[in-house]
């Protein structure tokens, strides 16, 4: 239990801090794409890792455990790789802005349920799938974990594209398309009867995930500011974290999976739909205010 409350001070603390360090560093346009590089990292971590620790429990079930010493690559490259410069300009920004408000705004509220919705859907999917893909479809383990890793790889794909589709799209646009997308894999996971509807629902849902979890990070940063950008991405974190939690409850309703994929897409339709009308109503405000 102390190991797992370690781990779970370090993963949280080392995402709000990378976020943090992004924020710093850049800004516009070039923070999006850090932070779509970000989100891509992330799931091409998950493929490569959880991949390289399978080859590894092979041998014996705590070599697994040994991929944790890339910490201490990580921090070393972190020491070299992060200019010095970063706590200058931070203590300038700071001075500039010696007040702020730390109350939640309703946007910021909004960003905070969307984060904590879209991991609750994602991991749904993700602890559901191992358990439906062998007994619906005969996977075996191997099959069943290239499978996750395609989901993985297709949401690095997408993430990559977040910031160009939010060039044409608003940001709000995008994210209530994100949670369609994670609508319609859950739907095809429940309808699906072969492997070819099966592997476009996977694709679904990886773009469900790379436009909205980079997307709700970056969101996050440009409702801060220098005094309170800790306090907000601390909040992200939470909720990122949160949705990964309560996506067991909805996994242990005792339904089989398929009811549990179809009860998930109602919530991600759901969502998106109130998204697009919150979306629709900002830029009906936008527009009156520049007329």
């Amino acid at each position: 239990m102390i190991d797992r409350i370690l781990l779970g001070v370090a993963t949280a603390s080392i995402q709000a801090a990378g976020t943090g360090l992004i924020a710093l560093l850049f800004i516009g346009d070039d923070r999006l794409k850090m932070i779509a590089w970000q989100g891509m990292s992330i799931e091409l971590g998950g493929v490569v890792f959880l991949s390289f620790g399978g080859l590894l429990g092979g041998f014996c079930w705590k070599y697994p455990f040994l991929i944790y010493l890339m910490g201490l690559v990580c921090a070393l490259l972190i020491s070299i790789s992060v200019k010095r410069s970063a706590d200058a300009l931070r203590k300038k920004v700071v001075a500039v802005e010696s007040t702020e408000r730390t109350k939640i705004s309703r946007h910021l509220l909004i960003i905070i349920l969307s984060a904590a919705f879209a991991m609750m859907l994602f991991f749904v999917a993700f602890v559901c799938l191992p358990l439906f893909l062998p007994s619906s479809f005969h996977y075996s383990e191997a099959e069943t974990g290239y499978f996750m890793a395609f989901i993985s790889i297709v949401a690095v794909i997408a993430a990559s594209q977040m910031p160009r589709v939010t060039r044409y799209l608003s940001k709000d646009f995008t994210l209530s398309m994100g949670f369609f997308a994670f609508a319609i894999g859950l739907t095809i996971f429940f309808i699906t009867t072969s492997n070819i509807t099966l592997f476009i629902g996977a694709v679904a849902m990886g773009i469900g995930f790379g436009f909205t979890v980079p997307l709700l990070n970056h969101m996050t940063v440009e409702e801060s500011s220098s005094s309170n950008l800790g306090q907000y991405l601390s909040y992200y974190s939470m909720a990122i974290f949160g949705g990964q939690f309560l996506s067991s409850f909805i996994t242990e309703l005792n339904y089989e999976m398929r009811t549990t994929f179809l009860i998930a897409a109602v919530l991600a339709c759901a969502i998106s739909v109130a998204l697009y009308i919150i979306a629709s109503i900002n830029r009906i405000h936008v527009f009156n205010n520049n007329l």
